[in-house]
């Protein structure tokens, strides 16, 4: 991460952390930072995520989420390490003609697919940082549902398949702005509940959209659509733990 620090057309504008729980039991953290590019305006989203499987053994993700001044991505890379095994997903996206060169590298194959994609799109990464970073794209209708196209891969340590399109419905709950209390901190949100509408997604997150019965709620902040808490079935969370705008400190 700090090597983006190092190149002075990147300032760091929002750092934070993030906790994952399952009935009230902390099994994963994450820590994420999002660089401003002071010369084109994109954004780059930095996320590492750290959690022990059921052996014990330390799974980490990290992932590189580069974004247009339009918060399209052009570049979405996941690294994952576990024990001996190592991957690398890619997502390069070609405005040119619309399409994006998806790779797959692991210690022992690479995999590769290259495929057409609408204009508007968002690539779904093992990161809460970014999974609402699609609410950006366009104008939000709040008088409707509004859907969004989303590309996810169920590859991990081999090429499977290529990434299939599918589609995340968002509705807007709040009618003004509403309060939250985390860590004795009064903040700010707006609550929407997010909807699978074509029952396909990655089986990696603990917050996708794949085969939901019933909806996500989300409760977005209002730095860079950075959720303060994702809740899914059952008692699966993801909640801020902390968030620091360092703009705002300035």
């Amino acid at each position: 991460m700090a090597d983006l620090e190092d190149k002075l057309r990147y300032k760091k504008v929002l750092l934070g952390t993030y906790e994952y729980s399952n009935n009230g039991n902390v099994y994963a953290e994450e820590r994420f930072q999002v660089f401003k590019d002071q010369k084109n305006y994109d954004h780059i989203f930095v996320a590492e995520v750290n959690c022990r499987t059921t052996t014990g053994e330390l799974l980490k993700i990290i992932s590189h989420y580069e974004l247009s001044k339009n918060w399209i991505p052009h570049d979405v890379r996941v690294e994952r390490s576990l024990g001996p095994k190592k991957s690398e997903e890619i997502y390069a996206f070609e405005p040119k003609n619309n399409s994006i060169h998806y790779t797959l590298h692991t210690n022992e194959v690479r995999g590769e697919s290259h495929f057409a994609t609408v204009p508007r799109f968002h690539v779904a990464a093992p990161c809460a940082a970014a999974s609402m970073l699609f609410i950006l794209s366009k104008r939000f209708d709040n008088t409707a549902r509004n859907d969004y196209t989303v590309w996810s891969s169920t590859n991990q340590w081999k090429y499977l398949n290529p990434p299939t399109m599918h589609t995340v419905s968002l509705d807007r709950v709040s009618v003004g702005n509403e309060t939250l209390f985390i860590n004795n901190q009064e903040l700010s949100c707006i609550k929407y509940l997010a909807y699978n509408t074509s029952h396909a997604g990655s089986e990696e997150l603990p917050f996708d959209y794949r085969n939901q019965q019933a909806p996500l709620t989300v409760y977005l902040s209002g730095h860079m659509a950075i959720p303060y808490i994702i809740e899914g079935q059952g008692s699966t969370r993801i909640q801020i733990k902390v968030l620091q705008d360092l703009a705002a400190d300035e």
